[in-house]
């Protein structure tokens, strides 16, 4: 078992994973026997680090051993040729991707030295599967029973005891060897979650957009610390390790240190980025949103104290303010898979791209950037969060800051520094354009740069329309409303007396009861609606 995890930082394009190749050229040469994993976290950059291991062995005398293995090498068996690799006490380096780490069976990995390339987020991860509580009834929901739970709302969900482990254990194997293509990854992984009996899954009931949704969520933390107790050696290369769920759960929930090293002690690698930045928020504040990308401009926005006038969703209309602050300059433009794409840069001069571009050195041609993509949690995923932090004495406000920086401002980091910033020499009389969603992302941004050289220009930033009030108050209404019910169910008073408590008259509950019908009635809390066999009409139970 190791007692740390080693972190080699550097600013991105900084030289972490070139360095570390190029060192561990001599320690295997040294150390012939050893079996080393450096696992990346997509194949494309499985490919190029094992293609710059191998010109590196190819410039040497002595020969070092090394094989990839993922899924463009060895579609649908990956797993089991890593397995048998490391069973047969492969001498040398084997490059593969962070999925297959979080997969293969810990034990295969006793005195392995694991390197990482980029923080591998399948080791500690949030699980969660939603879908319409109408559609309820999938063969995998029968494996599953419910007990009541302290969180309010919510139900502790286990395997029941007369399900077959067998059965389910084929049944996730079918998902992930792609012979059930009905069913997604995510359940396959609730499922194993559920099958190992890790500790607490949590299932709610949630109303979203006139929907209701059955919700399945837990924080699946156990492979990292499978990994934890089995590896000789564990080191990630990235720019940030703390400030990500992982990072936070080693640290204070394995109590696992985080110990910053540099490749070796004769190689220092660049902290920060010396290029002349101009970075642009488009809101004054934070919390850039999927839900306010979805929102009309002229109802969620204000420039200068006035509502905007365009009737745009926020998406479409924070590009156009981007293409009226970059011209004709070109740019990466980073949105969500679905976002919708502003006519006005609909061109040859932007090249638009996802988040999904960790270690890319493709865009280097370009000098600006554009990011309005969005990966905040979704309030479920905070609750879970949250909810793991209070069952394990954690701090609320840090799994959920952490996340928040790793999904979000990290995120955004990597995206624009795919630009021409992370290229060795800066360029002294050329300044970078960087258009961010809001201040937060403009002040994580600028921390990678040396002091002085990136500065904040907040002329465009917007404010939002004044809804937070309003939302706390609904999530007020609904919180009373659910204790209510709850304590009446478990006969902790009478329901007027409950009501009297919690400081509201019969028509207000009955007004609360009126508005979260849906989400009541999927926590079990009323009896739901049912319409009558003779008259057809409905009658409210």
């Amino acid at each position: 078992m190791i007692t740390e995890i080693l972190h080699v930082s550097s600013r991105c394009g900084g030289g972490k994973s070139l360095n570390t190749l190029k060192e561990l050229y001599p320690y295997l040469v040294k150390n012939s026997e050893e079996t080393v994993i450096f696992a990346s976290k997509t194949n494309d950059l499985t490919q190029q680090n094992h293609a710059g291991f191998l010109k590196i062995v190819a410039q040497r005398v002595d020969p070092v051993a090394s094989v990839r293995v993922d899924s463009s090498t060895d579609k649908g068996a990956v797993i089991r040729e890593l397995s048998e690799l490391l069973t047969a006490g492969y001498s040398g380096v084997i490059f593969t991707s962070h999925s297959a780490i979080a997969r293969i069976h810990s034990s295969l990995l006793k005195k392995v030295r694991l390197l990482v390339d980029e923080v591998p987020q399948e080791l500690v991860e949030s699980i969660q599967v939603r879908y319409e509580a109408k559609d309820q009834g999938a063969k995998w929901e029968s494996f599953l029973t419910t007990h009541p739970s302290s969180h309010t709302g919510y139900q502790k969900t286990v395997l029941h005891p007369s399900v077959s482990q067998e059965n389910v254990q084929r049944y996730i194997d079918n998902i992930r060897e792609g012979r059930d293509t009905s069913t997604t990854q995510e359940v396959a992984s609730l499922l194993e979650f559920l099958l190992a009996d890790y500790e607490v899954m949590y299932t709610t009931v949630c109303d979203a957009k006139k929907r209701v949704y059955r919700l399945y969520q837990a924080i699946h933390w156990q492979k990292l610390d499978q990994i934890i107790s089995n590896v000789a050696h564990f080191a990630i290369l990235s720019a940030q390790l703390r400030g990500t769920l992982l990072g936070f759960v080693a640290e204070h929930h394995c109590g696992i240190p985080i110990q910053e090293v540099p490749v070796t002690s004769q190689i220092n690698l660049e902290a920060k980025h010396s290029n002349k930045a101009r970075i642009i928020p488009l809101l004054a504040g934070g919390n850039w949103s999927a839900t306010l990308k979805e929102k009309p401009a002229n109802e969620a926005l204000s420039y200068q104290g006035v509502p905007v006038s365009s009737p745009e969703p926020v998406a479409l209309y924070a590009q156009q303010v981007a293409e009226q602050i970059l011209g004709a300059k070109g740019c990466l433009l980073v949105l969500n898979k679905d976002d919708p794409l502003h006519a006005g840069l609909d061109r040859g001069n932007v090249e638009r791209i996802t988040i999904a571009v960790h270690g890319s050195n493709n865009y280097r041609h370009f000098d600006h950037a554009v990011y309005l993509a969005s990966s905040r949690p979704n309030p479920f995923e905070v609750k879970s969060l949250q909810m793991f932090a209070v069952d394990h004495n954690l701090p609320e406000n840090g799994i959920t800051q952490a996340v928040m920086t790793e999904r979000c401002y990290e995120a955004a980091y990597q995206c624009i520094a795919r630009t021409s910033i992370r290229n060795p020499q800066a360029d002294p009389n050329k300044e970078h354009l960087f258009i961010v969603p809001d201040m937060e992302y403009a002040k994580y941004i600028q921390s990678w740069f040396e002091p002085g050289y990136a500065i904040i220009d907040a002329q465009y930033a917007h404010t939002k329309q004044p809804t937070a009030r309003r939302d706390k108050e609904k999530e007020n209404r609904r919180a009373v409303v659910i204790r209510i019910l709850t304590d009446y169910q478990a006969k902790q008073g009478k329901r007027k007396d409950l009501i009297m408590q919690a400081g509201i008259s019969e028509s207000s509950f009955r007004r609360y009861k009126k508005e979260f019908r849906a989400e009541l009635e999927g926590l079990g809390l009323i009896r739901p609606k049912r319409s009558s066999t003779k008259t057809g009409t409905k009658t409210a139970a």
